[in-house]
Formats: structure tokens, C-alpha cells, sequence
């Protein structure tokens, strides 16, 4: 069965470029006898605001749009706040991490850019080179932290991205 979903973010506002998606979302999901889902994309904990979360269920359902499973209704896949999955995405994570899928990888997009530019013959397609790929997970590093802000001096440690491990080709 179809399953569609709008997934807002409390940070602002709703606008006109989110009604459009959102309402094609709410159509889609009716033509095809689906379940419509919200859910609050309530990641970014320095932006997110309640009032926002109140103004878009408000303004959404003004707009006519109904859902059937979201944060103020509950369903069968809950929990829809972002916020309160950090636990099933730790445990995921910890899982990829364990059977070797997953592995750390610090080149900046700069240095991904520059390392792309390079004469690759044959390839029409953006790929990423590899530079960490054999990288293995240093014991400090089997749970990530939360990323450090930058210009936080002694502190600051390089961003790291997880990347899936795939075969090559």
C-alpha cells in the first residue's frame, strides 16, 4: 500500500513552496488509496519551535490537507518527532557499524572537489575516490558524538561523514 509523507521542519514558517509539494503529496497518496504521514522534522534543536510545529498543523489543515498518522494523531509507526527516533537510529547505526558497512571518512567537500577534478577517464558520473574507504573504526569513534561547532579552538575534531562500504563497480 502507498504511504506518502510531509515532513516539515519546525524552523520557520510554511510558504507557498510547501504547500504546493505538500498538497501534490496529499493528492498522490489519495489517488492511490494510501496513507498520508507527518512527520516533524525536529532535528535542528537550535531553529525548532514549537509555535512552528502549532502553525504548520494549523496552516495545513486550512490548506485542506488531512493525515492520518503524524505526532497529533499517533499510528502504528510512530514515534513521527525526528527527535524521539534517535534511539532506533542509534541502534541502526550500531548495527551497519558492527557487520563493517559503515566507515569514517574526514576529506572536507573541498577536499572530495578537488580529488574529483582529477582526470578520471571513462566516468560520467560523480564518485566518490575513495581517500578513507579502508579506513577501519578506532575504538573512539564506535559512537559518534555530536559534531563540535566550528572555531571551537583545542576542542574542534574534523568532521566526520559514515560512509556505506560497497563492493567496487
Amino acid at each position: 500500500p502507498y504511504r506518502g509523507r510531509l515532513a516539515p521542519s519546525p524552523s520557520g514558517y510554511l510558504h507557498m513552496g510547501h504547500a504546493k509539494t505538500f498538497w501534490w503529496a496529499y493528492q498522490r497518496a489519495k489517488q492511490a488509496g494510501g496513507t498520508l504521514i507527518l512527520r516533524n522534522e525536529d532535528l535542528d534543536g537550535e531553529r525548532s519551535k514549537l509555535e512552528y510545529v502549532k502553525a504548520w498543523e494549523e496552516d495545513l489543515r486550512w490548506f485542506g490537507i488531512d493525515w492520518a498518522e503524524g505526532p497529533d494523531v499517533g499510528g502504528p509507526c510512530g514515534p513521527y518527532n525526528q527527535t524521539e527516533r534517535t534511539g532506533m537510529y542509534r541502534e541502526a547505526f550500531e548495527l551497519l557499524l558492527k557487520k563493517g558497512l559503515l566507515f569514517p571518512c574526514t576529506c572536507s567537500r573541498k577536499e572530495i572537489m578537488a580529488a574529483l577534478r582529477a582526470p578520471h577517464q571513462g566516468e560520467d558520473e560523480v564518485v566518490y575516490p575513495g581517500t578513507c574507504r579502508e579506513r577501519t573504526v578506532p575504538v573512539e569513534l564506535q559512537v559518534p558524538e555530536a559534531p563540535r561547532r566550528p572555531g571551537s579552538g583545542a576542542q574542534q575534531r574534523r568532521h566526520i561523514a559514515w560512509r556505506f562500504r560497497v563492493p567496487d563497480g
